[in-house]
């Protein structure tokens, strides 16, 4: 998400009321959702600032906003929306205000109401860098691209210095198959934060892309060293060696995934391409553990039964074997290979089809 300059700015100025100064954690501010922008306690003791202040003056709209947002930080929206609607109210020509909404609007993935309160902002400061980032972010999640561009560059022409417009470029040109492009903006990234995972993630998904799999591993072992609990990076590196190499290296790719599980224990895929490994290992029982997990998570996805099936097959197991073919093929009844490896098991069995 796009992260908001605006929360420290805002901190800074509400937390400094009537001699009572909180000044939060530096490292609250690291590049992640907004949803986790601040800590439940910075924002509980940033909501008891805004309540003393709106005692004394209960027409300051900006306490009213500035408690709005901070409520929304601890996911109560509806007082977000109330207290920041209040402020609307008190002043309906302050551009922060229609932002601060669109903040709110985008934590709860309604990204239309977002984009018109950004627009609102604009129009009553049309050089609103973080609006314009703002609405770059939101039509990117409505996969809006040919929008979301337009808007990302022009918040980067007002603030150059704007990593989180360029992060979101990268992820666009990602998502459009502009890997050279995608590459540029996360080294922007990188360049004005260097100490950001985020950042040498996203190029290592365009290397990735690009084949380019020494620079991709190097970017996923950056990131992972600058955040060891960096799930999808364990996950993008399994990837590599067990799909993307042309010499595979599964043992390394199943420690990848192993890391993955570990910190995202019900995560599908990890479940899913380490079961896949060990079946390529050969080492079929713990393929089946893996498949089995994954099916419990994705019980509609049919290449788990299709290599469970396989792994019971090389185990001798030809009914179990039967049992999760017919299983594929009822959930895809349009794949030809699903009814070719059933009926081979039939025929092993001495069995019809």
């Amino acid at each position: 998400m796009y992260i908001k300059k605006f929360l420290r700015k805002m901190i800074a100025a509400s937390l400094i009321v009537g001699g009572l100064t909180f000044v939060p954690n530096a490292s609250e501010y690291s590049f992640v959702s907004t949803a986790q922008a601040v800590s439940a306690d910075v924002a509980r003791k940033a909501i008891e600032v805004c309540n003393k202040a709106i005692e004394k003056n209960p027409k300051d709209a900006g306490k009213y906003a500035s408690r709005g947002l901070m409520y929304s930080e601890l996911g109560q929206f509806d007082k977000a929306f109330a207290d920041i609607n209040k402020a609307i109210n008190l002043d309906n020509k302050n551009a922060e205000f229609y932002y601060f909404r669109a903040v709110v609007y985008v934590k709860i993935k309604k990204y239309n109401e977002a984009i018109a309160d950004c627009k609102t902002a604009i129009k009553f400061n049309e050089k609103y860098a973080d609006a314009y980032g703002e609405l770059g972010y939101a039509y990117r999640m409505l996969k809006q691209y040919d929008n979301a561009i337009p808007y990302c560059n022009k918040a980067i022409e007002l603030d150059p210095n704007d990593m989180n417009s360029y992060y979101n470029l990268g992820v666009i040109y990602i998502h459009t198959k502009n890997y050279n492009k995608a590459i540029e903006n996360f080294n922007k990234v990188i360049m004005l934060n260097p100490k950001l995972a985020e950042g040498y993630s996203g190029r290592g998904d365009a290397y990735r892309a690009l084949k380019q799999y020494d620079k991709a591993i190097s970017d996923y072992n950056k990131a992972i060293q600058l955040n060891p609990n960096y799930a999808s990076c364990y996950s993008s590196l399994g990837g590599i060696y067990s799909l993307n190499l042309d010499v595979k290296d599964y043992n390394k790719a199943i420690e990848y995934y192993s890391k993955c599980i570990q910190i995202l224990p019900n995560f599908f895929g990890g479940y899913w391409y380490r079961g896949y490994c060990y079946y390529k290992l050969k080492d079929y029982n713990r393929a089946i553990t893996d498949l089995t997990k994954a099916i419990e998570l994705e019980p509609k996805d049919e290449d788990s039964y299709w290599y469970r099936g396989l792994a019971y097959n090389n185990l001798k197991n030809y009914k179990q074997a039967i049992i999760d073919f017919s299983k594929a093929i009822e959930i895809n009844p349009n794949n030809d290979k699903l009814y070719t490896d059933r009926g081979l098991t039939y025929k092993i069995l001495g069995e019809t089809a």
